[in-house]
């Protein structure tokens, strides 16, 4: 048996609102796009993870490398 937790630990707030934030040189100072989520797997019985995932789902890509 298996546990799936999802956990949004940057910028909580602009992902609830869905707020677009401030880019400045390239660089997103809040906003959507600073957004984290980490969705994680563990298993029940012995507490041992599975698995993870970290993910920025609102990220820009940008022309510059």
């Amino acid at each position: 048996m298996y546990n799936i937790n999802e956990d949004n630990f940057n910028c909580t707030a602009e992902y609830i609102n869905g707020r677009k934030g401030e880019c400045v040189e390239n660089i997103n100072l809040h906003g959507l796009q600073c957004v984290t989520i980490l969705i994680g797997v563990f298993n029940k019985e012995n507490g041992l993870p599975v698995m993870g995932v970290v993910n920025r789902p609102f990220i820009e890509k940008s022309n510059i490398t």
